[in-house]
């Protein structure tokens, strides 16, 4: 405390039940022809189309987060030399997918058994999050401009002071993450249908979130 003011930091907590589901979904092929790897890509991304469909979502709910073809080699021994040499295997087509629909758990696993029983054969990560997420900062840095408020009136006031007004508010903190931290992940295939054929029970974890700003106050 000092020149007539007042400096507190306010914190906003906030605890959130899931309410979204993130599948993403990655989708590889290989091929030493060009073109046979990006038909083997185009294969895969339709099979998963046509089983979503059938699942109740339409052609536009599956979403492409990158997309990228690649060289790729891999080092070979050479017995003549003693060392190794880059052998090309092939052009790598590899396509980032996501899918988001509401939380439920049926839902879950019939998306998990058209995946599972599709030719893509993808690595799979499950997320779970929530719809409104700029509601869910809105709340917190509430939260915190109460918190800071309600602090700065104490020490004020345990001070002999009265507490004035704001004079400015410090807050540089970028997108929050609202992910709970309950996630399903499989990279086998085969591993992928026995899950899938047993059902999915899962009750996420609820996402627990913090913000802060710094506020400076005038005493009077």
């Amino acid at each position: 405390m000092s020149n007539g003011k007042i400096t507190v930091t306010g914190r906003g907590r906030l605890s959130l039940r899931p309410d979204l589901t993130v599948v993403s979904l990655s989708v590889k092929s290989l091929d030493r022809d060009y073109d046979r790897s990006m038909a083997a890509s185009e294969e895969k991304l339709e099979s998963l189309k046509t089983g979503l469909a059938g699942a109740g979502f339409g052609e536009r709910d599956l979403k492409t987060e990158d997309f990228s073809v690649n060289t790729e080699y891999e080092g070979v021994h050479d017995p003549k030399t003693g060392g190794y040499r880059q052998e090309f295997r092939g052009y790598r087509c590899s396509h980032r997918l996501k899918l988001e629909f509401a939380f439920d758990t049926h839902l879950l696993s019939r998306v998990l058994t058209v995946i599972a029983h599709s030719v893509a054969e993808p690595e799979l990560d499950v997320r779970f999050t929530v719809k409104d997420k700029g509601a869910a900062a809105e709340e917190l840095l509430r939260a915190a401009a109460a918190d800071a408020k309600a602090r700065a009136e104490i020490l004020a006031e345990a001070s002999g002071a009265a507490l004035g007004g704001l004079v400015s508010i410090d807050y540089s903190r970028g997108e929050l993450p609202m992910y709970s931290q309950t996630r399903y992940a499989v990279a086998d295939a085969a591993l992928m249908k026995s899950t899938a054929a047993r059902g999915v029970s899962i009750e996420p974890t609820d996402i627990d979130l913090e913000d802060s700003a710094v506020f400076v106050y005038e005493l009077i």
